[in-house]
């Protein structure tokens, strides 16, 4: 599939010679079967939860129009086309620009950025400091250029904490990821825990 190993390709820049996170490559199959239409889109729709009750009724109403878990939350999994993107995915890929910030380029240097909101002030990545955790723990930077570490032990787990917006939301969101093949544990935001993170980007900045 020509957009994997384009999406291979650009996140070995972060990862060198290390495998990229499955959970980023299926989290992409996702976001490029809603694009292609026809069948692949299909079965996205066709792995939506069914309510177990009158709370997840309600959840599973506000979901109606979404192809799938990602596009209800409005996020986009980066690539290579999204440094000419709109969002803030394009200022954090801007490596000029970010030259001239004082320790930011070295920072940005450790961070596989992954996820966008639309209309977002985070983007979601990978923190792949030495010594980290694999997969990789993941962690935000926001329109300020400031770090801060995200809940959960994935990706997945992390856009639940930050923009599900109940328990309903996070328990059937957690069961169609899985039903797609990105396997989800987490079924209340009580349940999503603290970051795996060992090195914190912050206390990093500060040494530098």
């Amino acid at each position: 599939m020509a957009g994997m190993q384009e999406l291979r390709a650009w996140a070995a820049k972060w990862l060198g010679d290390r495998e990229v996170p499955q959970e980023f490559l299926q989290l992409a199959a996702i976001q490029e079967a809603r694009s292609s239409g026809g069948p692949a889109r299909a079965a996205l729709e066709a792995a939506r939860p069914s309510a177990a009750g009158a709370e997840d009724a309600e959840a599973l109403e506000r979901m109606r129009d979404a192809s799938d878990p990602l596009d209800y939350l409005g996020i986009e999994i980066l690539g290579p086309q999204s440094a000419q993107g709109n969002g803030l995915a394009r200022h954090v890929l801007d490596e000029q620009a970010n030259a001239t910030v004082p320790h930011l380029a070295t920072l940005l240097g450790h961070f596989l950025p992954a996820a966008e909101k639309e209309e977002g002030c985070f983007v979601h990545g990978y923190w792949l400091y030495p010594g980290e955790v694999w997969p990789p723990p993941v962690v935000c930077i926001d329109d300020e250029a400031t770090f801060c570490t995200a809940r959960g032990r994935t990706l997945t787990e992390a856009l639940l904490a930050d923009h599900a917006e109940d328990d309903s939301e996070v328990a059937l969101l957690g069961r169609w990821f899985t039903d797609l093949g990105v396997p989800v544990g987490v079924r209340t935001d009580a349940e999503i825990p603290d970051s795996p993170v060992r090195t914190d980007p912050r206390v990093l900045e500060q040494e530098l």
